[in-house]
């Protein structure tokens, strides 16, 4: 009697123990793919574009390949090229792009999946023996967050000819790179975040008369309510960031936190603290901000302004 209540006290032992260690256990962690280049939104000037990435390993998991694709949209149902193949090296892993030619002015979206074989543990109890075996499974995990690039040779890019707005033309544009703004008027609120980048109207190309054509209108508040200023530098930008021949009007300033203080300022320009670029034949005109800095405000940086008229700002 004795011997059957232990084997049954072991059996319910054998079964709760069970149900705290499940049978198959895979690890806990897991590997991780971070895309390099083209770092999101970047230009790419060759169509012999080298992809890159790379790898952080998790325990009991090993790298077996890679899966990159290439799509000319960011759910990509249009795939214009995929390699299932590429095998792993170290730090990074590279591969060329292969696909058909590369159009010009176009976005493109790129992502890879990472293979790896995974270490499952299966444990049996059995009253007071208990196996221990190991299976290996080959397993892909899911595509990491698409990264996207803008294929363009031209070092000149035209809006609205080549791209819509200006701030496309910002966002794709790279060091050494124009962007030059046909005569009209433009509702945007843009943020210039690149180094060695001119944005210029035709008065670049000695139109005076463009800049009273090229207008910058900040009434649309593109980049929502608290980022209202016409042009906001970020510290990104350099000496060579230039705002040439515009007139900027009707920006509503950016909150932005200055020491303890929290306030809307920059209605026309906002300058990022650690930003330099050169503002110069403007006209900035009829701007607000709530509390500072109607025209222009400067944050701990150091632009060139240069033969501006700044006027009718509050």
């Amino acid at each position: 009697m004795k011997k059957a209540i232990l084997f049954s006290f072991a059996f319910l032992f054998g079964i709760f123990n069970w149900s705290l260690n499940p049978t198959t256990k895979p690890a806990e962690a897991i590997t991780l793919v971070s895309l390099v280049s083209p770092s999101d939104s970047t230009k790419v000037a060759t169509s012999d574009t080298i992809f890159e990435w790379r790898v952080t390993e998790a325990p009991k998991e090993t790298v077996k390949k890679f899966h990159i694709r290439v799509a000319e949209d960011p759910a990509f149902n249009s795939i214009i090229w995929q390699d299932s193949n590429v095998t792993p090296s170290t730090p990074s892993t590279k591969t060329f792009y292969q696909g058909p030619s590369l159009s010009a002015w176009q976005d493109y979206f790129w992502s890879v999946r990472v293979q790896v074989e995974i270490i499952y543990v299966d444990t049996t109890i059995a009253g007071k023996d208990t196996t221990i075996d190991t299976t290996r499974v080959t397993s892909w995990y899911k595509f990491v967050k698409p990264f996207t690039f803008f294929y363009a040779t031209a070092k000149l890019i035209g809006i609205p000819d080549s791209l819509p707005t200006i701030q496309k033309g910002l966002m794709w544009s790279t060091k050494g790179d124009m962007v030059l703004v046909k005569p009209g008027t433009y509702y945007e609120n843009l943020r210039f975040n690149k180094k060695g980048v001119i944005l210029a109207s035709y008065f670049a190309r000695g139109d005076t008369a463009a800049i009273k054509k090229t207008i910058i209108a900040g009434d649309s508040l593109t980049r929502g309510k608290d980022n209202g200023s016409v042009i906001y530098f970020t510290s990104d930008a350099d000496s060579n960031t230039k705002v040439i021949g515009f007139t900027i009007r009707n920006g509503k300033g950016t909150k932005f936190k200055v020491g303890s203080e929290e306030k809307v300022r920059g209605g026309g320009i906002f300058c990022e603290p650690g930003s330099t670029p050169t503002i110069a034949n403007n006209v900035i005109t009829q701007n607000r901000a709530m509390d500072e800095g109607g025209g222009i405000f400067i944050d701990n940086a150091a632009p060139n302004i240069l033969n501006n008229i700044i006027t009718q700002n509050s």
